[in-house]
């Protein structure tokens, strides 16, 4: 299986073409969207066989346990100079005719990310699929401790090796997640959200103290054990992929045995009727 990290992939390809090109043109958005995943589709159809295309839904069960989850994400939209309301809403304009005229799978499960389907699909694919994950995205690493699983980073061009994905899960947990809110196990839930609060710093002696309370399953340090163990908690529940709830767990499941609704047939008309002529020898 061919596993797209939809947002990651794509909005990564937004900030590229938008040095170039006004990416608020629906055609300009629509001909990125299409030749990105028909690039990925041709890559590795023939090695890794279907395409998954994986979505975000509009809220994620993380935010209902942890507030803070990504809310810096939010103020940087407000920076931008771009109408991110506006790419976002062509973009699921798009996904719908896609869905309706590729025969790609698309997922989308209420409450969810892309990088919990990925997760599920991952733990719950049979021993003998090999599967490709294509994101940037480090969390993903993880995930290589299941049988057969690679990931591909677009950035980057090539493939992402981790030789020890428990360690580091491990390690992760520990300094937690800068670009998803998550703080370090040291440090208060709202340390990116309150100015005046900072990080405890993680040395290489505090991280290696904490790597080794978690593996021998002695979480205390110093005085604030209490605190420790929920910060512990915390991000291992918004970083370890196997932590999802068992509730969404069974809705990707339930949505992932749903037959695809593209029909093959239509892609043609499809590229024509939308000006994308110069991909209409498209490999599906």
């Amino acid at each position: 299986m061919i596993l797209i990290d939809n947002n990651q992939l794509l909005i990564s390809n937004v900030f590229v073409a938008m040095k170039h090109s006004d990416i608020e043109d629906e055609s300009t958005l629509r001909h990125l969207v299409v030749n990105t995943y028909r690039y990925y589709n041709q890559k590795f159809k023939n090695e890794y066989g279907d395409m998954i295309i994986c979505h975000d839904s509009s809220k994620c069960w993380r935010k209902d346990i942890f507030e803070h989850y990504k809310s810096n994400r939010k103020k940087a939209k407000e920076k931008s100079q771009h109408d991110w309301n506006k790419i976002f809403n062509t973009m699921t304009t798009i996904r719908g005719e896609i869905e309706e005229s590729f025969p790609w799978k698309n997922m989308s499960v209420p409450c969810t990310e892309a990088d919990d389907i990925i997760a599920v699909i991952t733990q719950n694919s049979s021993p003998m699929e090999s599967i490709v994950i294509v994101s940037s995205d480090k969390d993903f690493q993880q995930l290589q401790r299941f049988p057969d699983v690679q990931q591909y980073s677009p950035h980057k061009k090539n493939m992402i090796v981790c030789e020890d994905p428990e360690a580091f899960l491990i390690e992760h947990m520990v300094k937690g997640d800068v670009s998803d809110g998550i703080p370090n196990v040291l440090s208060d839930d709202d340390t990116f959200i309150d100015p005046d609060k900072k990080q405890t710093t993680m040395t290489k002696k505090r991280v290696n103290e904490a790597i080794g309370h978690y593996t021998s399953g002695a979480l205390d340090f110093e005085e604030t054990q209490v605190k420790y163990i929920r910060n512990w908690i915390r991000n291992k529940t918004m970083i370890d992929m196997t932590q999802i709830p068992q509730e969404h767990k069974d809705r990707i499941l339930d949505e992932w045995a749903e037959p695809t609704v593209g029909d093959k047939s239509q892609v043609f008309e499809y590229m024509v009727n939308n000006r994308l002529g110069d991909m209409v020898d498209i490999v599906i």
